[in-house]
């Protein structure tokens, strides 16, 4: 809805776009260097350190079907994941991405740049590099697949996987962190509002839908329904101090809300009160999507 306010974390594609063009010609590799195979940049390669014959070997294996994808990763990957990204992960990334795309019965409405941002990404915010996507394509995707739209698909992931994995909510708990991995949080049973959401991106992502996590650092609104905004905006305080994360998805040609683990329809849920109060482009009060 519009009441609710939105700031995109998405990343910068100017660049990307115009070397898009170009390189999805599905051009052959054959004796040709890295940066010419997909337009990457010494630059971006010199980032990798000492993990670049990881990135190189990855290039040169799949460059040729998967020029798009490694382009796109390797351009915005975080500084980090260069220098310590696996590359079983990278492979799974970009095959199982695609695979699913062509393979879901809306992935030819998804467009390219929702793809790249919402649907091949290997993770959302902080949590561990960990290589779900397999587990998760071949748990989830077929069922989604027979959902017959993404939003079908992402109710039954939600109503589903929770149960498949044995992963309940509850807020803290003996080494609890909230950037958990979907396998940090099978592993415990338990995870957060962010925990959860991670999960229910990484198998919607995993079933070829367009998902990101979404949330607030504070409401502008307390736990017994006292509007705060009017406070907040005069004297940059709030009583509120709760956080929250939850999942939007792509459908129809536009973002939609939903709470990880909880029985809801697409854009009505509990929280949808606090969110219509919150702040634009307040770092602490607003709305953040990534």
């Amino acid at each position: 809805p519009a009441s609710i306010i939105r700031l995109e974390g998405r990343a910068k594609l100017s660049s990307f776009r115009s070397k898009l063009c170009r390189y999805l010609g599905g051009r052959r590799t054959t004796g040709r260097s890295v940066q010419a195979w997909t337009g990457v940049s010494e630059h971006v390669l010199e980032r990798a350190q000492e993990n670049r014959p990881t990135i190189e070997n990855f290039i040169s294996d799949f460059a040729d079907e998967y020029n798009a994808e490694i382009l796109f990763l390797l351009e915005n990957m975080p500084e980090e994941d260069m220098r310590n990204i696996a590359y079983d992960l990278l492979k799974s990334t970009v095959v199982l991405a695609r695979r699913a795309r062509m393979e879901s019965p809306w992935g030819e409405s998804v467009p390219m740049d929702i793809y790249l941002n919402n649907i091949l990404p290997y993770a959302c915010i902080t949590e561990p590099r960990e290589n779900w996507r397999p587990i998760f394509f071949e748990l989830f995707a077929d069922q989604a697949f027979k959902q017959g739209s993404p939003d079908k698909a992402a109710i039954w992931l939600n109503e589903n996987v929770f149960g498949q994995m044995n992963v309940s909510y509850r807020a803290t708990y003996p080494n609890h962190h909230p950037d958990q991995g979907a396998f940090e949080s099978k592993k415990y049973g338990f995870a957060s509002c962010t925990g959860l959401s991670v999960i229910l991106v990484a198998a919607c992502r995993a079933s070829g839908i367009p998902a990101r996590i979404s949330g607030t650092p504070s409401w502008t609104m307390d736990g017994i329904g006292n509007d705060l905004t009017y406070d907040v905006e005069r004297h940059g305080l709030s009583k509120a101090g709760q956080n929250h994360n939850w999942v939007e998805v792509w459908y129809d040609g536009d973002w939609h809300y939903i709470g990880a683990s909880e029985s809801s329809n697409f854009d009505d849920t509990w929280f949808s009160k606090q969110a219509s109060k919150a702040i634009p482009n307040d770092p602490i009060h607003g709305i953040f999507a990534v």
